[in-house]
């Protein structure tokens, strides 16, 4: 199945009861509708020291926590409101024992810009036009003189011949 256009994600901390049948059932739902599901840990300090207790008591005990990557597409501002209710619709639809806990928009990175830059330049003739460089010196000399269309400047050339 070809992945469907997405230019928004958004991700989405999920709790599973910790069954294998339970984790197993949630991850095929999730990944069958094309998103990356990975296993959430609480985070660590340097010291070992956990930070993530509170995160871990909001998942609650005897559940799981599931990273999942939702892509969607549309506009920005409901975008993640639009993911809880995919997560949440598909575990009301298969009855599965996964509830969302936390979800955060994804950002793009805005100080790179990744636009293309094109510069336009006038092009240069190669080769003048031989007809070109006679008018000009037509037009130098004063044989004909630029008064507009239609008018070749005649009476300067019948004054000339007298």
């Amino acid at each position: 199945m070809p992945a469907e256009p997405f230019n928004r994600r958004v991700e989405v901390l999920v709790a599973v009861v910790d069954s294998p049948d339970e984790t197993a059932l949630a991850t095929q739902l999730l990944e069958g509708r094309g998103w990356s599901v990975r296993p959430w840990t609480p985070d660590t300090d340097a010291g070992g020291n956990r930070e993530g207790d509170d995160e871990a008591s909001a998942i609650g005990s005897g559940r799981l926590g599931l990273l999942v990557e939702v892509r969607l597409y549309g506009a920005r501002f409901g975008a993640v409101q639009a993911a809880l209710s995919e997560i949440e619709n598909l575990a009301r639809r298969h009855q599965a024992g996964m509830w969302v806990v936390d979800a955060v928009l994804i950002e793009h990175d805005l100080a790179h810009d990744y636009r293309t830059v094109f510069h336009a330049h006038r092009r240069l003739p190669e080769r003048p036009h031989p007809m070109a460089r006679v008018l000009a010196w037509r037009t130098m000399l004063g044989i004909v003189t630029p008064d507009g269309p239609g008018r070749c400047g005649c009476l300067w050339i019948r004054r000339r011949r007298r």
